[in-house]
């Protein structure tokens, strides 16, 4: 005799919950692949480099906090999920998150490369993803359908064209 056992799951306010395992459900895939790594963050954590950058460099630090990350929010409780999503994958946008990156990458003293010690992280951590996609890749036609935070696009696609091993699909083509 089989027993099949379910499980109430609350799910939260992320892609992954909102739209991965939803759309799995839909779909009756049997399994979804985690792609992400967090890992160590290294020598500094962000709130470390922000609070270096405060204290230390203001002018940067008033340009990622008063310019880019204004420009980056979106309410999620305000609109529905699919203007955010449309939102997140605007390519004006995903330039602006790119260039706060470039920013931390300026905080710092002489040879105390502040942001560059958790952007290195950053850059790892999404050479990752990207490694972990590449690996899912069985045959020519497989499709992949990569559910990530707005902040991974900038990197992962670039490193995805790069590579010159896949096809990346714009997401507008389906919204």
């Amino acid at each position: 005799m089989n027993t099949i056992i379910t499980y109430k799951v609350h799910l939260s306010v992320n892609e992954i919950d909102q739209i991965g395992f939803r759309l799995a459900k839909k779909m009756n895939h049997q399994k979804i692949y985690a792609i992400d790594w967090m890992g160590d963050v290294g020598s500094r954590s962000i709130d470390e480099v922000m609070a270096l950058a405060k204290d230390n460099q203001n002018e940067i630090y008033k340009l990622i906090t008063e310019v880019y990350i204004p420009q980056l929010d979106t309410d999620f409780n305000t609109q529905p999920i699919l203007e955010s999503i449309k939102f997140l994958n605007q390519k004006d946008r995903i330039a602006i998150d790119h260039r706060l990156y470039m920013n931390l990458a300026l905080i710092g003293e002489g040879i105390d490369y502040v942001g560059i010690d958790w952007l290195r992280w950053w850059y790892q951590r999404n050479l990752i993803i990207y490694h972990n996609i590449i690996k899912l890749v069985e045959n020519n036609d497989d499709r992949i359908l990569l559910i990530i935070g707005a902040a991974h696009i900038h990197l992962v696609r670039q490193f995805l064209n790069e590579s010159g091993l896949v096809e990346i699909e714009a997401i507008e083509d389906y919204l």
